[in-house]
């Protein structure tokens, strides 16, 4: 994670936790990964395009709940 942040910055990058449709019960995944999001030391803004700015930035504001 950290080297695609470094080569392509955190305005291109979305965090999606998406795992319906698998055989495999993911039942701390969604957890598993944002630790290891929180693990690269980020600033607040860097976090919140990940985690949600960046994916809001494309959708149109009628499907966003505010």
């Amino acid at each position: 994670i950290k080297r695609i942040l470094d080569n392509v910055g955190t305005e291109r990058v979305n965090l999606g936790s998406d795992v319906s449709g698998t055989s495999v019960p993911f039942f701390n995944f969604t957890k598993i990964e944002l630790a290891k999001v929180h693990q690269l030391g980020l600033d607040d803004e860097s976090m919140s395009r990940i985690l949600a700015g960046n994916i809001e930035s494309l959708v149109p504001e009628k499907f966003l709940k505010h």
